[in-house]
């Protein structure tokens, strides 16, 4: 999984996710026909066939702490896209100027981002001089592996671009004329998925997306690890296109590969970006589960996304 590493050990908050997109740029320009970037920043990768146009998506963003003010001591933030509030304590994060901080509460129970500080390491009594208004941070992890369940900061994202740019490289006759599209400022709003989507013009779109399998969000859910990629019947924001649902199980099971399904109101996705633009997109989820769902230590299975590879790999092989 060094691949997974390192796109985890990069950071990518909404808006500055350029140095994750060069990494991705030469992983990927080798196996492609062509690649570019549109004016939202989103990086496009186009495998040339001659069937429908195909485009397959995920996010490259993580969500992250931007800086609204400061005192000798310490930093005070505001969140960049959605976060576990109740897991910010004692949570190390790192500076995109790479200052080293760890997030502290000022009560017992905080309930929004003003109950929280940052103190940056090292530089007590002078936090003006390593960090200012704007500046920006993400959670700052580790990656494990232990077996097939690995966990690490912004996996939500980076295993789903890791499923993307492997199906590149394992892509080798597209039947389809296939658009891989690392998006950006997903946790913005949604927003690179529905630029890359109006220019591109897709007949069908696969987002790759996670599928939360625990309670952290007080959201039953009767995904589990393991147990191989999911189809998001819905979510938030979306409704799964019956066409793309048949597309993927018809690939799972030429591949011998279990599905699971989920409902899942409370998230969102590219997704319902890309379903609206133009006159409209057929478009679905596939998705791999995923625990601790934007929080600092996020966990996924190797075989669930291993399997969600292959699922794509046989979905991009023949016409949609």
């Amino acid at each position: 999984m060094e691949l997974l590493t390192e796109l985890t050990n990069i950071s990518a908050p909404s808006g500055n996710e350029v140095m994750l997109k060069e990494f991705i740029t030469k992983q990927t320009e080798k196996f492609a026909d062509q690649i570019y970037e549109d004016t939202l920043g989103n990086l496009i990768v186009h495998k040339k066939g001659k069937g429908n146009k195909l485009m397959l998506s995920a996010h490259m963003d993580e969500a992250g702490f931007i800086v609204t003010h400061t005192d000798d001591n310490y930093a005070y933030f505001s969140t960049i896209g959605d976060v576990q509030l109740k897991f910010l304590h004692a949570c190390k994060v790192k500076f995109l100027n790479d200052t080293i901080g760890i997030i502290s509460k000022k009560s017992e129970n905080p309930l929004k981002t003003t109950d929280y500080f940052i103190e940056t390491l090292g530089c007590k009594g002078d936090c003006l001089n390593s960090v200012s208004v704007g500046d920006i941070a993400t959670y700052h992890h580790t990656f494990d592996q232990q077996n097939n369940i690995v966990s690490a900061k912004a996996l939500n994202s980076r295993a789903a671009c890791y499923i993307l740019i492997q199906t590149i490289k394992k892509m080798v006759r597209p039947e389809n004329d296939l658009y891989f599209v690392f998006t950006t400022q997903h946790h913005l709003g949604l927003r690179g998925a529905k630029t890359a989507a109006s220019k591109i013009a897709p007949q069908y779109a696969i987002t790759i997306d996670s599928s939360v399998c625990d309670s952290l969000q007080n959201e039953k859910s009767s995904i589990k690890m393991e147990e191989g990629p999911v189809i998001k019947i819905m979510d938030g924001s979306v409704i799964t296109h019956p066409t793309v649902r048949n597309i993927i199980l018809n690939a799972a099971k030429k591949e011998n590969i279990d599905i699971q399904f989920q409902v899942s109101p409370k998230t969102k996705s590219d997704a319902s970006s890309i379903q609206v633009s133009g006159v409209g997109v057929i478009t679905g989820v596939l998705s791999f589960p995923l625990k601790n769902f934007n929080t600092a230590c996020e966990i996924v299975s190797k075989s669930d996304i291993d399997k969600a590879i292959e699922i794509l790999v046989r979905v991009c092989s023949e016409k949609v």
